[in-house]
């Protein structure tokens, strides 16, 4: 994971979540933010619990 910007990731894991990806791929995205201590911003997380609903 570590071929793309920080900035790339955090797009792809906002587009994951907008366009309801596989849980699975969230979750690397998702782990892979954390991994670096890239801050979620809190309408990511709300979505994403929205989804998990």
């Amino acid at each position: 994971m570590y071929y793309i910007t920080d900035r790339v990731l955090m797009e792809a894991y906002k587009k994951a979540l907008e366009l309801d990806l596989e849980e699975d791929f969230i979750d690397i995205l998702h782990k892979e933010l954390v991994q670096r201590n890239i801050s979620i911003p809190s309408s990511s997380q709300k979505e994403r619990v929205k989804l998990n609903q």
